[in-house]
């Protein structure tokens, strides 16, 4: 009974913290509709996506393995090693996916807008997607530890920040999408500095090569169905922008 109560809570913090940034996001349409024009929201729509096959692809499940192989072990010291391990793995691949994607951000942005206007957006999307990336793993970390309640704090904090950040961007200084960017930007790298600050003590200079094989052993299973995820839902964007156009593909994603 203990553990089913403390999976419950766990669970409840954690969806609250999530839902309440979903239900914002809605409540906050009529407001980004004003400033920002159908277009504005389909290149976002599509910028959006880097992410989303970014932070699998760079961390080719092995977050979904830190989790896992921590809670097995019974010693510190072997808790402390798989952190470390997963942590300089996926910070090595993550930048190795960026310097990737940076060199063919132009013919990237190309081939998925048809127009050579958003090359910098899309490198710009990449930093976002890099911090992202590593905000994933540090909570992966504190949910191995289950720091449920600092999680949730600084989820809140960063749809804080980064609401408060866009209104003075977008409908302050009237940046448009750059200023959402921006934004989304600036929230990432405060709820990666407050993460890191968390996490920084249970860190060290330790990785396993052992310890690795087994977590991609685990995790990469995990990589076929979020990228099929991912390709699911954009495809429709996709192809409504590639036939119809970019205004379409905005209302598409407002709906």
């Amino acid at each position: 009974m203990k553990a089913l109560k403390d999976l419950i809570k766990d669970t409840s913090i954690y969806g609250i913290s999530g839902v309440l940034g979903q239900l914002v996001s809605f409540f906050l349409i009529p407001l980004y509709t004003t400033y920002l024009s159908p277009s504005d929201y389909g290149v976002l729509a599509i910028l959006g996506y880097v992410s989303v096959f970014f932070t699998p692809l760079a961390n080719l499940g092995v977050t979904n393995a830190i989790f896992r192989r921590y809670n097995l072990k019974v010693e510190k010291s072997e808790q402390m090693e798989v952190l470390s391990t997963g942590f300089w793995f996926i910070l090595s691949s993550s930048l190795i996916l960026f310097l990737i994607g940076w060199l063919f951000a132009g013919a990237l942005s190309n081939y998925t807008f048809q127009v050579n206007l958003y090359k910098s957006m899309f490198r710009l999307a990449l930093v976002l997607s890099l911090l992202a990336s590593l905000n994933a793993l540090v909570m992966t970390t504190l949910r191995a530890q289950r720091k449920v309640k600092e999680i949730a704090t600084v989820r809140v904090v960063k749809l804080v920040l980064t609401i408060g950040f866009t209104l003075t961007l977008v409908v302050g200084f009237k940046m448009g999408i750059w200023g959402v960017l921006y934004s989304q930007l600036l929230g990432e790298f405060i709820s990666l500095l407050l993460l890191g600050i968390k996490i920084s003590p249970y860190l060290s200079r330790s990785f396993n090569k052992i310890e690795l094989q087994g977590m991609i052993s685990y995790g990469l299973p995990f990589l076929p169905h979020r990228l099929f995820s991912g390709a699911s839902n954009f495809a429709g964007l996709f192809l409504i922008n590639r036939f119809i156009g970019i205004e379409e593909a905005g209302l598409y994603d407002i709906a």
